[in-house]
């Protein structure tokens, strides 16, 4: 950096440092405490809720998928043909509303096995095509 830019930014810091504690000096005590953040002192700090260690075997049975595979790749076939540009893994999830990532890539696998969808890639670059 050259001298003269330098000399230029230490300048317009010491400037803009000035500035500001002049800003604070001529500002008083009651302006200051008017714009920080209030906290009341009886206020108590919230409590976060803890998440839930239990599983779905001690609560019982596992939720039942929204979709069965059946109907899942039906919907993945009519879905991906609405999208001839191809859809990612997590797309397809997130336009499908499924959570299951597993039941997605079986079912994904499936579609793949019977020829009703073409897949590239690999990991999150695994996108998928209609036939």
């Amino acid at each position: 950096m050259s001298k003269n830019l330098q000399d230029t930014i230490r300048q317009l810091a010491n400037d803009f440092a000035a500035g500001v504690v002049a800003a604070i000096r001529a500002a008083s005590l009651q302006d200051l405490q008017d714009d920080a953040p209030s906290r009341r002192a009886s206020a108590k700090p919230r409590r976060v809720p803890r998440p839930s260690t239990q599983t779905h075997a001690v609560k019982g049975r596992a939720p039942k998928p929204a979709l069965g595979a059946d109907e899942l790749l039906d919907t993945m076939v009519e879905t991906a043909k609405k999208f001839a540009a191809g859809l990612r893994s997590e797309e397809f999830r997130q336009v499908l509303k499924l959570d299951d990532k597993a039941l997605f890539r079986k079912v994904a696998n499936e579609a793949v096995a019977a020829k009703l969808l073409k897949k590239t890639g690999e990991k999150r670059a695994t996108t998928y095509y209609p036939l």
